[in-house]
């Protein structure tokens, strides 16, 4: 505690806080005024406010709760008037303050529920479809007019995004692949990408490669199939035999003499 005497002529008290000490203090605090250094019982404090043309009921050093509050973090109570400009519901016709999104809260809480933020006037709770409202998907809806998967695309990119799998969706792997669920099962999605373009699931002996060595990109046009299976032993018409069972499209393209293959083998 400081050794400084209070600053309220007559006061013997040592200061506490601006420049007064606890008594006078606690008295400026509540009431803007620290009072003669005598009078020891409570003061009265006014009705309303101090500031001139304000009704809001008295609060604490003078002013209402806005203006002690105002006057507490600038030094001045400000004006009368609202003390920070407070945005109108942005729904046609409604008039309430905005609480977010630019909507009131009634309005933000039917946009968050069904996707629509109605009339202004309406107050009955609206219906909300029984399934996603994205064309050719019927997953059951959660909210915003989506089912939980497009509303969490939404959410997140402001895109719900096509029906099925989003490609760089799902979670990376602890080698760097990323992981996805089709069905309810994990898989790595390159492998998926490309069975999706070949029309059938890939071999055991298959792998996908990324030609750019970024594991995560799942670009088609990244993506090149190859063959690490190796055939017992090493004559040729085993290896002839093992490409014709498992490449016919392959090996139809290369006697055709085409230069491209057809099958999408990320050949050169």
């Amino acid at each position: 505690m400081s050794d400084v005497q209070c600053s309220v002529q007559g006061c013997e008290r040592l200061t506490k806080a601006l420049t007064f000490c606890s008594l006078h203090y606690q008295r400026f605090r509540k009431h803007g005024d620290p009072g003669p250094a005598e009078l020891l019982v409570m003061m009265d404090h006014p009705d309303g406010c101090a500031v001139d043309g304000c009704d809001r009921p008295y609060r604490a050093g003078g002013y209402c709760y806005p203006h002690y509050k105002h006057a507490r973090e600038n030094g001045d109570p400000g004006p009368l008037g609202p003390l920070r400009p407070v945005a109108e519901c942005s729904v046609d016709g409604c008039n309430k303050p905005s609480l977010a999104r630019t909507f009131c809260k009634m309005h933000y809480r039917r946009f968050m529920e069904t996707g629509d933020t109605g009339p202004a006037g309406s107050t009955r709770i609206m219906d909300h479809p029984d399934t996603c409202t994205l064309p050719g998907c019927d997953r059951p809806y959660v909210t915003m007019g989506y089912c939980y998967r497009h509303y969490e695309r939404m959410h997140k990119k402001g895109d719900p995004g096509p029906v099925g799998s989003l490609l760089g969706g799902g979670y990376l792997s602890q080698e760097g692949y990323r992981i996805i669920s089709v069905d309810g099962v994990k898989i790595k999605e390159h492998r998926h990408v490309v069975e999706q373009e070949l029309g059938r699931q890939l071999e055991p002996f298959e792998n996908v490669h990324h030609k750019n060595g970024d594991k995560a990109d799942n670009r088609l046009e990244n993506l090149e199939l190859w063959c690490v299976h190796q055939p017992k032993g090493q004559r040729v018409a085993d290896l002839v035999s093992f490409v014709a069972d498992h490449y016919p499209e392959a090996v139809r393209a290369a006697l055709a003499g085409k230069t491209q293959l057809a099958l999408f083998i990320g050949a050169p």
